[in-house]
């Protein structure tokens, strides 16, 4: 079986919610009932048997709205006791569904929403389960949608893609190339889109500059500057209380490999050529797994010597990763792997503390002067659209008008349809779909055009989106004390976007697979349990480094083998 991936993705400061959808009502009644196939329509006028079952005819073209009101249920990812709404606002009317109602004729209906990853999944499995789903459904990982799509529960979007989505947002999937459908495609058609992760989030070096300077410490390039420098923010009283209460890295449970995240130990990894979780092609064109390389057990021994040392955080396989910033904030770390975003992570450091000064580092490199990382996984959720519900269109009309109200842009065409500019107040809003659009380049256009506007006192040549970010900038720039809030953003798209676009950037282009393969879909979950016990258990010591092998022997017996061949079979076939 062979996916491909559609995708979306936004801007990383926004703070957005996600909901979900509403009862049963005339086209958004969950269940497998009988219905017509769905077809595409040509508007007004159309004949009756070319009419989707309820009758409501496809608008003709993506901009068009319904000729009768349209309502739609969603089912998606947020918490409905933390929506900061404004006064009056609900649910189920806001300003995202307001612009729904005006925009596209849609009443879009919540069915539930789930709080997070976890509650998604349980969401999703009891829709497998009992064959009833929302009209349109947020998927959280690979394996659920493959399952959806086997149970037949869920439509083919190539037409809805073709007919629904704006063409400004096929632009920024285009960015893509092949990839841009990787996971979305089962036998050739798309079965669902997901967001996009776009380049340039790889887990880099932040550290607490003014600890440096507080120890007589030199800023660091390479491995061995790197560990100097977390021993001695675990032992020398960096803080200046008194107590040995500080720490050296904070380190994610996962350990590494999981892109576009905090606490990942992938620029350890990446130092020794590790790729973790990435599935690679050999020097055969065979695709490999990067968590069984050679590579990995090396980094895996001094991670484990790291952590022998207390240099990383001696409660990281323990410590409730929604408590993970707690050191951060509470002044008691002074290093930690992030993207160039991870400033907004700092923020609350920075708040509490007006001595501190995270700076981003390039760091470790190797003995070339380079930084090593891996070319990400660019998509981690997805939506799908119940089988026989009767416009599948509606999915992509929902999530073009939203990627382009929250990412707009300048140079439009004068005849262009879309009405809106802006960003919803604060992000006091909830929007039906969690799913974000950005270029794949985006990051170094957008520093680029900063620091252009920025240096010609020209805001015009942004989009209107970056303008707020723009000003932010020359806020922070003229009085960093008074206003320290917007810190973050000053960062992020300063010394992060700096950091993050260096030409000594080394991307392993060698990361060919991210999809799913039939022995995934039963496999996966007890292959990556065994992955990350291994992982936490060699680093803490509860194993021994050569259990690495006896992990390696165990997860080929028990399907990796098998997975590989036909990952390995879909590449080749790919060309």
């Amino acid at each position: 079986m062979k996916k491909k991936l559609v995708a979306v993705l936004l801007t990383l400061s926004m703070t957005i919610s996600l909901v979900g959808c509403g009862q049963q009502e005339q086209t958004g009644s969950t269940g497998n009932t009988a219905a017509a196939e769905n077809q595409t329509g040509t508007g007004s006028g159309e004949s009756a048997q070319n009419l989707p079952s309820d009758g409501i005819p496809v608008p003709q073209g993506w901009d068009d709205p319904y000729e009768e009101t349209l309502t739609v249920t969603v089912g998606g990812l947020g918490n409905p006791q933390d929506l900061n709404l404004p006064d009056g606002d609900t649910l189920e009317d806001n300003e995202f569904t307001r612009l729904y109602k005006e925009r596209w004729n849609m009443d879009v209906k919540v069915e539930w929403m789930a709080v997070d990853d976890a509650a998604l999944s349980q969401k999703v499995s009891l829709a497998i389960t009992s064959g009833q789903m929302p009209d349109i459904m947020m998927v959280p990982n690979q394996i659920l949608l493959s399952q959806l799509v086997e149970s037949g529960l869920v439509a083919e979007l190539d037409e809805a893609y073709e007919n629904g989505m704006s063409p400004y947002n096929k632009e920024v999937l285009d960015t893509y190339g092949d990839r841009k459908f990787e996971t979305c495609t089962f036998d050739g058609k798309l079965m669902a889109i997901s967001n996009y992760v776009p380049g340039y989030s790889y887990a880099f070096t932040w550290i607490r500059k003014d600890w440096l300077d507080k120890l007589n410490l030199k800023e660091p390039s390479s491995l061995e500057e790197l560990l100097e420098i977390a021993e001695a923010f675990k032992n020398n009283d960096p803080d200046g209380n008194g107590e040995n209460d500080t720490i050296g890295i904070l380190c994610d449970q996962r350990v590494a490999g999981i892109y576009n995240s905090n606490h990942s130990m992938d620029p350890i990894f990446g130092y020794y050529n590790s790729y973790p979780r990435q599935w690679l092609k050999d020097e055969n064109g065979n695709v490999t797994y990067g968590t069984i390389a050679p590579e990995t057990k090396e980094a895996l021994k001094t991670l484990r010597q790291m952590y022998a040392d207390k240099l990383i955080d001696e409660e990281f396989a323990v410590r409730n990763p929604n408590d993970i910033n707690a050191p951060l904030a509470a002044g008691k770390c002074g290093i930690m792997f992030g993207p160039w975003w991870a400033a907004y992570t700092l923020q609350d450091s920075v708040n509490n503390d007006p001595e501190a000064d995270w700076q981003p580092y390039l760091c470790p490199l190797d003995a070339n002067g380079e930084f090593k990382t891996y070319q990400q996984e660019i998509h981690t959720r997805w939506a799908v659209v119940r089988k026989d519900f009767p416009h599948p269109e509606a999915l992509m009309k929902l999530q073009s008008h939203l990627s382009e109200w929250l990412q707009p842009i300048k140079d439009l065409p004068e005849d262009y349809a879309y009405p809106y500019r802006g960003t919803p107040a604060d992000g006091k809003t909830i929007i039906p779909l969690s799913l974000q659009f950005s270029e794949q380049d985006y990051m170094p256009k957008e520093y680029a055009a900063l620091n252009e506007a920025e240096e010609k006192k020209d805001p015009s040549i942004l989009s209107d989106i970056m303008v707020p970010v723009y000003e932010a900038r020359l806020k922070y720039r003229e009085d960093p004390v008074g206003n320290r809030d917007q810190w973050s953003g000053f960062m992020a798209r300063t010394g992060g976007y700096e950091v993050a676009s260096r030409e000594n950037v080394k991307v392993a282009d060698n990361c060919v697979f991210f999809a799913m393969t039939d022995s995934m879909v039963a496999r996966w979950t007890s292959l990556e349990k065994m992955e990350n016990e291994a992982l936490l258990a060699i680093i803490t010591g509860e194993k021994d480094l050569d259990y690495f092998d006896e992990f390696v022997t165990q997860w080929k017996a028990l399907g990796g083998d098998q997975i590989m061949e036909e990952a390995t079979e879909i590449v080749k076939n790919q060309g």
